[in-house]
């Protein structure tokens, strides 16, 4: 097995069962130490962008190659960022769509459109909680993130309240009025903010 970080250094494993769990911390020690982040593992052409250890553990004997592509925390933040910004451009008019729907009869494909927009949602929620551990405390930008996070915390809670009440007009509402003006707010805002770390 060859495990390869950032298509630079690479290490060649003869005894995997032995050596595979050394040699993995090893690497990700060193990428840690150098201040970056697993970006993705390729696992013999399959990419991985999160429980990649779960899964090398799972097929560790068949595994031929490894290769760990990495980001600094600016690279990371900006990755994050740009691909939220591209989401955002789809799920708000998306949501504000589903939201105008709800106000009449809810039919089943309607009902999977609300699922897909909330399992959507759960996505922006992770993003800016990775975007609030890269952010130093100290800088403007994470302040201002973590202004819309909470605001999003708090239309979420409200939204999750509504629909265990079955409150479907609430729901509506909360998307198209808090929901939806709270990430459009963001992309204007925070999406014309340079990057700061220190």
């Amino acid at each position: 097995m060859k495990i390869t970080i950032d298509e630079i250094k690479e290490r060649v494993i003869s005894t995997v069962q032995k050596e595979f769990d050394k040699i993995w911390l090893e690497c990700t020690s060193e990428i840690y130490q150098a201040e970056r982040l697993i970006y993705s593992v390729d696992i013999d052409g399959q990419v991985l962008y999160n429980q990649y250890e779960e899964f090398i553990h799972e097929h560790l004997q068949q595994i031929k190659h490894i290769q760990i592509k990495t980001l600094s925390k600016l690279e990371s933040i900006q990755e994050t960022e740009e691909q939220m910004s591209q989401y955002l451009n789809k799920f708000v008019p998306g949501m504000n769509a589903i939201a105008d729907r709800m106000y009449g009869d809810m039919n089943a494909e309607l009902w999977g459109e609300l699922a897909s927009g909330l399992e959507g949602l759960q996505w922006i929620v992770k993003s800016f909680e990775f975007l609030e551990f890269l952010y130093n405390p100290d800088v403007l930008n994470y302040s201002i993130l973590a202004n819309f996070y909470t605001n999003l915390k708090n239309i979420i809670k409200d939204l999750d309240a509504n629909l265990s009440g079955d409150d479907l007009v609430a729901v509506a509402d909360l998307i198209k009025y808090e929901l939806v003006p709270c990430l459009e707010k963001y992309k204007i805002e925070f999406g014309g903010i340079k990057v700061e770390l220190s």
